[in-house]
């Protein structure tokens, strides 16, 4: 990039050149972290994705040592230095990196703008939820110290929420700006719920329950399973990233599929309960179905980051903790009177793709000026 070129990216009037550092992209982990990923390379048209599977050749990336989380250690060092190879052939205005994919920029930086995102950090983790067992106790103990150094030297680090933020000051001495997750309002929206279940060979007179996640004990699957159950007059969706399976009869189990059709189910279910043991903040999977006016049941704990102007009742039903019976309860007081939510325009309002976009621009255009 010539020197006119260079002055044009830093007043925003050409889309800057990003390298993207990340555990993996959306199309081959259709996950949260990975979202923001595919979010960003909307945003950014030069961007380029850097994966540890560029890095296949790397003596890093085929160290096999799985104590401790050492892989993953080794493969996000492997993408460091990856990245300085493109850099020499192909300049970059900034980098993005997400996670402990940023651990080799805490040794080496560049000349050029580090942006490190903490979607969900372990110390944040850890202080909502336990580790079962010695060995993955000191795994994440080990991967909080990790992320710390991660922390170190970067332009800016940046997470979902204030309540994350906060912990992640308090635990590591880091400041962090915020930028919320957001949603593609085009795609998630409300339908008409008897054609979507036509199309999705779904039953058109039960009620549908709808749940999405993988199949961890931190996202609450084991809660979800015992409230399919307990309910057997009602149909399950269980929509889940990775193949599982289960042997509760009423739960219909949707495995790897696009996200165009995760939007059809969110139109086509009558409750969405989203039993997560912890959120870091408002996760994609609460604002799509926000976006699609699906009504909710979930844990006061995960509100954290819910606007101060809107009320979280009109969600649907909020619960105290994380316990299978409040769960229960709430699914038994919804399947005796069911009602309607409108909740899209608290997502038009504080966590559309448009306001995601726009501050991440915002961000790269600053630090672009200050770094001249």
């Amino acid at each position: 990039m010539n020197d006119c070129q260079t002055k044009e990216v830093k007043k925003g009037a050409v889309s800057p050149r990003i390298a993207l550092l990340y555990p993996a992209s959306f199309q081959k982990t259709p996950g949260g972290t990975e979202l923001i990923g595919e979010f960003l390379r909307r945003t950014f048209p030069r961007i380029e994705f850097i994966t540890p599977l560029n890095c296949t050749s790397s003596i890093l990336y085929r160290l096999k040592v799985p104590w401790f989380g050492l892989d993953q250690v080794f493969k996000a060092l492997a993408v460091g230095r990856f990245f300085f190879k493109r850099h020499l052939q192909e300049q970059f205005d900034a980098v993005i990196t997400s996670g402990i994919m940023g651990l080799y920029f805490s040794f080496h930086r560049p000349r050029i703008p580090v942006i490190n995102i903490f979607p969900a950090s372990m110390i944040g983790v850890l202080q909502k939820t336990s580790f079962h067992g010695r060995g993955n106790r000191l795994t994440s103990r080990f991967l909080c110290l990790i992320e710390r150094v991660v922390g170190w030297r970067k332009s800016c680090c940046i997470t979902i929420s204030d309540k994350e933020a906060e912990i992640i000051r308090k635990f590591y001495g880091l400041e962090c700006a915020v930028i919320p997750n957001g949603v593609d309002l085009e795609l998630f929206a409300p339908g008409d719920k008897l054609e979507e279940r036509k199309l999705l060979g779904l039953p058109d007179k039960k009620m549908i329950g709808l749940f999405v996640g993988r199949p961890e004990h931190i996202k609450g699957y084991d809660i979800f399973l015992e409230v399919a159950r307990s309910f057997p007059q009602l149909t399950f969706i269980w929509i889940s990233p990775q193949s599982t399976e289960t042997d509760v009869q009423n739960v219909i189990i949707r495995s790897n599929i696009s996200h165009r059709e995760v939007a059809q189910y969110y139109r086509a279910a009558d409750f969405l309960i989203y039993p997560s043991r912890t959120e870091s903040g408002m996760c994609h999977t609460i604002l799509e179905a926000m976006a699609s006016d699906l009504p909710l049941i979930l844990s006061s704990d995960i509100l954290h980051n819910f606007p101060k102007d809107a009320d979280p009742e009109s969600l649907g039903l909020v619960i105290d903790g994380y316990e299978k019976d409040g769960y229960l309860a709430a699914v038994g007081k919804f399947v005796a009177a069911p009602w309607r939510v409108n909740s899209r325009h608290i997502v038009q309002d504080h966590f559309s793709l448009e306001l995601f976009s726009r501050r991440y621009k915002e961000l790269i255009t600053r630090l672009l000026e200050d770094n001249r």
